[in-house]
């Protein structure tokens, strides 16, 4: 049942400055939960950050649940199901555009410069890091004055391994049943 997970060539978990691939530009994908509170985007010393570009995808309709039961964002099957529905699909086409109108908008001698795209659902194992991984499979490309030079991509999945309730919300159950 369970179908296996391709691994994502543009993966890394965290990232220390020494660790930053030496790009013209990085793009790191974000995906998280707006349950438990915004993301901020990582800053690593010495490189600026262009553009901040945040997207609420809870509009979008949610798997089964059945099927978000037993997969993540992660499964390919679950990311099929997902992107199958037309606003799904229209929206991946707006995000993508906006984040190649931000490169668009780089200046070409700005060297390790950072975009960063935040993409939340409710609780950020599903639709949002489906959108991220297929987001993340996109080529991206900076203009340079050499040329077109593919743009890195980090990938971070804030909550996709969170427990359904964090410690505060489980507090505040347990406050309210006893009252």
């Amino acid at each position: 049942m369970d179908d296996p997970i391709p691994s994502n060539p543009n993966h890394h978990p965290t990232l220390e400055a020494d660790d930053v691939p030496a790009m013209i530009c990085t793009i790191h994908l974000t995906s998280h939960g707006h349950r438990f509170g915004p993301s901020t985007p990582p800053k690593v010393a010495g490189l600026p950050i262009h553009k901040v570009l945040q997207y609420d995808i809870r509009s979008l309709p949610n798997p089964p649940k059945l099927v978000r039961a037993q997969q993540t964002g992660l499964h390919k099957s679950l990311r099929e199901w997902f992107f199958s529905r037309p606003e799904a699909a229209a929206k991946m086409e707006e995000v993508s555009a906006a984040v190649d109108a931000a490169l668009a908008d780089l200046p070409t001698s700005e060297c390790g410069a950072e975009i960063h795209v935040v993409v939340f659902c409710e609780m950020g194992k599903h639709r949002s890091v489906a959108f991220i991984e297929e987001l993340a499979r996109r080529p991206f490309f900076v203009a340079t004055a050499s040329g077109r030079q593919k743009c890195g991509v980090v990938v971070q999945h804030r909550d996709v391994a969170r427990a359904k309730h964090d410690a505060r919300s489980r507090r505040q159950r347990v406050d309210r049943s006893e009252s």
